[in-house]
């Protein structure tokens, strides 16, 4: 058997060991360069935008978005409603205001 005494000792006497200025020195450093690096980005991108560098996102326009979304749930197949779920349903007319309701559907099971 070998004798582990002597590596030990260094391993405890490192860990018991303080950790040196400069270490912390440059934690700190380091830890304040994030932060202001992060705070550059945020006011960038709040602020100023990235239209400028050329790497801002498409403006989406919410009417050609909805109409996408509706056009993608027009394809899928209708499924009738589960017992317990409502049906609500708006009407507009010519002889007065919209009339909006709501009916329960009526359960298919027996």
């Amino acid at each position: 058997m070998t004798d582990l005494a002597p590596a030990r000792a260094r391993l405890v006497a490192g860990l018991t060991a303080e950790q040196p200025q400069k270490s912390r020195k440059r934690l700190i450093l380091s830890a304040a360069t994030v932060v202001g690096l992060a705070a550059a980005i945020t006011g960038v991108v709040a602020f100023g935008g990235l239209e400028s560098v050329g790497v801002a996102p498409p403006e989406a326009e919410a009417a050609a978005f909805l109409h996408e979304a509706a056009d993608a749930v027009r394809v899928l197949p209708t499924t009738p409603p589960l017992p317990g779920q409502f049906v609500y349903s708006r009407s507009v007319t010519t002889e007065g205001p919209a009339k909006p309701g709501t009916r329960p559907m009526a359960s298919t099971t027996g």
